[in-house]
């Protein structure tokens, strides 16, 4: 049974905020509940008795959340559109980011791709921060146009700016937690740009032009060739040995290549590249005759709970209103 505190998620003016509490002893619930947060999450094993809670606050750009497992756990995420940080309370915890073993002894970061933990007892804290919004505040604070961030590690720069990243979390944490507080477009705005700030600074990202890793000879053929092959085969169901396929090189060597030249991975790229088609339909439909799940359906997506999630997570919306404007 769902126990729930707080509003929940609610638009409050252009944005929507969010502010809920759950506790679950049932795993089913608690996967339902966590894809809240992650829609591509979910349990791969567990110990029973079992007892999960999630404590989630924010808007769109940036949500702090916390989650504690009384019993042993094993999960797996796949992370797309955010970038993940976590900070470990308590308990004993393991995790990798693709199949990267991550310190979790001080702040780490979960890059674009595969996630996977074990823990007993757990207890930590996670700041998820849109990729896009955080390329857009790169973006702006640098100058720099059609900005995108690339991650190059997981762990913070230095011993400093770990203190410096927990101590603006903490900060962040305390205004979110007031409601009042986080309710207030005034003062969420810029603690949100303080989470990007730091996030910036404290962990090794790198922030380029779109126009330096899309565009040309910027990327190598192989790459090109695997998004060449994506884009032409969106609406038909494509394999990850097919794109490895046409860029002509093994799944790993274009899994490697995707996260060097791209920081992302194949199945992240095709996802976003049918999200986009998606909401292109969308625009473009009418809403007294299309409707949202026809749509999804025809560029792959089956599972409309988790491709409601993507879409929000990437657009800032649920695709119902893309549609309905």
């Amino acid at each position: 049974m769902l126990a729930y505190e707080g509003y929940g998620r609610r638009v409050w003016g252009s944005m929507t905020l969010i502010d809920e509490s759950v506790a679950s002893t049932d795993l089913a619930e608690a996967e339902t509940v966590l894809r809240r947060v992650y829609p591509l999450a979910e349990f791969r094993e567990s110990a029973t008795p079992f007892a999960f809670a999630q404590h989630v606050r924010g808007d769109e750009r940036a949500v702090l959340a916390r989650f504690s497992i009384d019993s042993w756990a094993d999960i797996q995420v796949e992370f797309t559109g955010t970038v993940a940080i976590g900070q470990l309370i308590s308990g004993r915890y393991s995790a990798t980011s693709n199949d990267e073993p991550l310190d979790v002894a001080s702040p780490f970061l979960f890059r674009p791709g595969l996630g996977a933990s074990q823990s007993e007892g757990l207890d930590i804290h996670m700041v998820n921060l849109s990729q896009g919004a955080l390329a857009e505040f790169a973006g702006a604070s640098r100058g720099i146009e059609r900005a995108r961030v690339r991650t190059n590690g997981t762990a913070p720069v230095s011993a400093d700016r770990a203190v410096t990243w927990t101590k603006t979390v903490e900060f962040v944490r305390e205004t979110f937690e007031n409601p009042e507080l986080l309710n207030n477009e005034l003062l969420r705005r810029p603690a949100v740009s303080l989470l990007f700030a730091a996030a910036l600074s404290c962990f090794p990202m790198e922030v380029t032009g779109s126009e330096t890793r899309w565009e040309g000879d910027a990327l190598p053929s192989a790459v090109r060739r695997a998004l060449a092959h994506i884009d032409e085969h969106l609406a038909e169901p494509i394999a990850l040995e097919d794109i490895a396929a046409a860029a002509r090189l093994s799944v790993r060597g274009l899994q490697s290549a995707f996260r060097r030249y791209l920081d992302s991975t194949p199945t992240a790229e095709l996802r976003r590249a049918r999200l986009s088609a998606v909401r292109a339909d969308l625009v473009r439909s009418d809403s007294s005759v299309a409707d949202v799940a026809s749509i999804a359906h025809s560029w792959g997506f089956q599972h409309l709970g988790r491709f409601a999630g993507e879409y929000r997570a990437a657009y800032g919306e649920l695709p119902r209103r893309t549609l309905e404007r």
